[in-house]
């Protein structure tokens, strides 16, 4: 469970895709429900580090690779929308993939 805002808690196996814009993340559920929280995607992304299938590949954009299809450097998500890797994060990805 990861912790959204005060005692809100969310299981990250429900989380498809979250949005950073400003100050706020908003979390796309597998379901496609949205939720808004007053927290930044870098406070979410240190609360998803323990979780390997989420990956941060923009600076707007962490994904649930569960469920998202990646076709070389283009993510597609369940509701056909297409989030690209940024150069830097996909030359990361790059390597920490050849490393295992």
């Amino acid at each position: 469970m990861i912790q959204l805002i005060g005692r809100s808690q969310l299981e990250p196996a429900t989380i498809a895709h979250l949005d950073g814009i400003v100050n706020y993340t908003i979390i796309t559920l597998k379901n496609g429900q949205q939720i808004v929280v007053s927290k930044t995607l870098k406070v979410m992304e240190a609360r998803l580090s323990e979780y390997p299938n989420f990956l941060r590949v923009n600076k707007s954009v962490i994904l649930n690779t569960d469920f998202a299809k990646r076709k070389d450097r283009i993510f597609v998500l369940p509701n056909k929308r297409k989030v690209t890797f940024s150069r830097r994060r996909w030359r990361e990805f790059n390597l920490n993939q050849t490393n295992n």
